[in-house]
């Protein structure tokens, strides 16, 4: 396993009393995804993200996971406890089992916008646009909630029985948990981010940030490729670039910058 060394439970495991693991499903930087079974639940299929109790530090600290792990796991957990949407993939449970931080989500069997992009699939007009509704739906409820994703991206929706499912809120900004993940650095990934967010501060990027994000989605998914990319590789001046090509002609950001989250 590329990256560091399982050293936690494994297939055939129970994990915090319920979760019967199975097959290994994904692979992060600090964590295994496994399909399991839930013994609470009839066996009701699941996917559970346990996080590596031995992490890249010193010997003395291989028992715990990174902060920012625990941050993410934190968030994802908090803001799918507080927004309940058939887009949104559900919570099944939190918890911590020995030194194994876990976090039990539906399973969705599935494939994700990436993976149908990878195989040369461009998504049906009508469907897609099925979808957006979906997902817009979603993200007003979760924004609602004080909630933004920050990173709807092909990887992060899942097409699961003709439904889309929405996942990882890892990086979610959500109102009322001070823990911060940003460090003062906006969060997302080009090319969904928002280009005028670059001339943002961290919390003034709003709502319509995840609403820009899922239309360059959608977009890649009707057209089967990002939007264009022009100018240097190198991360500072490449992002200014994109901004200076999509102001407005007077100029200004197409939404501006004195915005606040809400």
């Amino acid at each position: 396993m590329a990256g560091f060394s399982w050293d936690g439970p494994c297939r055939g495991d129970l994990v915090g009393g319920r979760f019967l693991l199975g097959e290994v499903i994904g692979r992060g930087a600090q964590s295994v995804v496994f399909a399991a079974r839930d013994t609470d639940r009839a066996g009701d299929p699941v996917a559970v993200t346990i996080l590596s109790p031995q992490g890249p530090r010193s010997a003395s600290e291989a028992s715990h996971a990174r902060p920012s792990d625990l941050l993410r796991m934190r968030h994802e957990a908090a803001a799918l406890s507080a927004v309940g949407h058939p887009a949104i993939v559900g919570l099944v449970h939190a918890g911590i089992d020995g030194s194994s931080v876990f976090l039990a989500l539906e399973y969705c069997s599935g494939k994700g916008l990436d993976q149908l992009l990878a195989e040369g699939q461009v998504g049906e007009p009508r469907a897609v646009a099925r979808w957006g509704v979906e997902l817009c739906e979603a993200l007003a409820l979760a924004h609602d909630q004080g909630i933004l994703h920050r990173d709807i991206k092909p990887a992060n929706v899942v097409v699961d029985q003709g439904r889309v499912k929405l996942l990882d809120f890892g990086m979610a900004r959500i109102r009322g948990l001070h823990a911060d993940l940003d460090q003062g650095v906006i969060l997302g990934t080009l090319p969904y981010l928002p280009l005028e967010a670059w001339g943002m501060g961290v919390h003034e990027v709003d709502g319509r940030a995840d609403l820009y994000a899922l239309g360059a989605t959608l977009c890649e998914v009707l057209v089967g490729r990002t939007a264009p990319q022009s100018g240097p590789r190198s991360p500072g001046s490449r992002p200014r670039r994109r901004v200076a090509r999509h102001r407005r002609p007077d100029g200004r950001p197409p939404w501006g910058c004195a915005a606040r989250s809400g």
